[in-house]
Order: C-alpha cells, then structure tokens, then sequence
C-alpha cells in the first residue's frame, strides 16, 4: 500500500470518525434537553401535588369546622330554649318550692350554658390547632418544592455543557472529556475534565 492509499484510508476513517463524534454530540443534546424536561415536570408534578393536597387539606378543616360551630350553636339555642322554658315557669316554681329550688335551677341552666360553650370552645380550639398545622406542611412543602428547583437550577448550571452518551454492550452512561487537560487524582480515584469547562 503506498503512502497515497494509506492518506487516504486515514481520511475515511476520521470522517467516519467526525461523524460518529458528531451523532454522539447530537445524541448528548437530546439527552441534556430531556433531563431539563425532566425536571421541570418533577417541579411541576411536585407544586402541583403540594397545592391539592394543602387546598384538600384546608377544605376538610373548614368543612368540619363549620359542622362544629353549627353543632355548637344548635346546642346553644338548644340550652337558651331550656332556658327559657325555665324561666318562664320558675314564677310558678318559686311560689310553690321558694328560693331554694329556684337557686338550684338558676345553678342548672348556668351549668348547662357553661358546658355548651366549654365544648364549642374546645372544638373551636381543636379546629384552629388543625387548621395550624395544615399551614405548617403547606409552609413545609413550598420550602420543599423551593429546594427541589433549586437543586434543578444548580444541576444545570454545572453540569449543563456535559455531552451524555452510552458507551459499550452494557449501554453505560458515558460523558465526553477534555483528553488534552489530562488526568487527575491517584490510586483507585482517576478524574479528568469535562469537554466545554
């Protein structure tokens, strides 16, 4: 073979090669713009999943709150009816049984209101307790949610320029390296530079 075949066997060996460089570059680029998708869906799905839950979250308190105060006041015009009743028949009561019998009743209906609103009182407190906590992992999950894009933002500040492919028969991930800046490290740790940094 003379040195004009072998120049020109090396010629079509580095276009194959140049093209081979350029379909691994091109396969690289897919591959950054579909981790980019990537995590701006998981960001979406993530906000997404956190604003349902905390505005599920805050109906159902509402909701039961809302029962509460209507059970609440239901007991209380319940016990204001009783109440009355007592008082419109405690005349009656005190001219037959005198004041004794009339301070007992007295005694009886405050008991009753003051146990009506001591129960509304402790569902209101519970309910707001609730309500307190949903605000926390609401407050809890936008922090997460913050993190989460964050971590996305630095990723693709530093890894951004990296050109992906995979490499071998078992398709392992392989990165394009600058040869030209060498290797670094020793023993059982080997680093080298990525192509473009």
């Amino acid at each position: 073979m003379d040195d004009q075949q072998r120049i020109m066997s090396m010629m079509v060996l580095a276009e194959d090669q140049q093209k081979a460089a350029q379909a691994a570059i091109d396969d690289l680029k897919a591959q950054q713009a579909a981790l980019s998708d990537l995590a701006q869906g998981v960001q979406r799905a993530a906000s997404q999943a956190a604003r349902s839950a905390v505005h599920d979250a805050m109906n159902a308190t509402i909701k039961g709150a809302s029962a509460a105060l209507d059970a609440g006041a239901r007991d209380a015009k319940e016990a204001a009816e009783a109440a009355k009743t007592a008082a419109e028949a405690f005349p009656a009561v005190v001219g037959r049984v005198g004041w004794r019998i009339t301070l007992i009743g007295a005694v009886a209906a405050l008991l009753v209101v003051l146990i009506v609103a001591g129960a509304g009182g402790l569902s209101l407190s519970w309910q707001q307790r609730q309500v307190d906590e949903l605000r926390q992992q609401r407050a809890d999950l936008v922090d997460e949610v913050a993190s989460l894009k964050a971590g996305a933002e630095a990723f693709a500040a530093k890894a951004g320029k990296a050109q992906l492919t995979t490499c071998g028969d078992k398709r392992r991930l392989c990165v394009l390296v600058d040869t030209k800046a060498g290797t670094f490290g020793g023993g059982d740790a080997t680093y080298v530079v990525i192509k473009g940094y």
